[in-house]
């Protein structure tokens, strides 16, 4: 029987680095997981509607530096950076340390897996009409074998 390897744990240090980066003592590791957590689950609720790839987490001393990637900036942003503030404040009201909030986007959101796994997820969340749920081909018919559109049945006749 082969070991099962996870594959983030396996790529850790090699070609993808980890999502949150601090270290804590015994006395604060279990306080600064909770919070990484209650801040994600945050986030991912607040921007869902933004098309969040992954978010960072950062704790140098006494302050939480948090960067969001996302296909989206400017929903995250919004007009003249007061969404950002916004959201900057109910983290700092949630951690309770000073926060700094700083947003990446993806340049190629067709390539990262995260953005196009929960793309056809969050297109029949959010209501999309059929055609822009498919691509603008919710009128076609697939024109497959019409084998059965040949075959005449019969009233009383056994299918076959």
């Amino acid at each position: 029987m082969g070991q099962k390897v996870n594959p983030i744990g396996f790529r850790l240090g090699v070609i993808r680095d980890w999502n949150a980066r601090w270290y804590a003592n015994n006395n604060t590791y279990m306080e600064n997981l909770i919070s990484d957590l209650k801040i994600r689950r945050f986030l991912k609720q607040k921007l869902a509607h933004a098309a969040v790839s992954s978010i960072i987490i950062e704790r140098p001393t006494q302050s939480i530096n948090i960067t969001v990637h996302t296909a989206r900036p400017g929903i995250v942003i919004g007009k003249k950076g007061e969404d950002i503030e916004k959201l900057r404040q109910e983290l700092m009201r949630l951690a309770g340390v000073p926060v700094t909030l700083s947003v990446q986007e993806v340049r190629q959101p067709e390539l990262d897996s995260q953005l196009h796994g929960t793309r056809p997820g969050a297109i029949l969340e959010f209501n999309a009409t059929l055609p822009e749920r498919f691509g603008d081909r919710a009128g076609e018919v697939d024109r497959g074998d019409r084998q059965h559109e040949r075959d005449e049945v019969r009233p009383g006749a056994a299918p076959g």
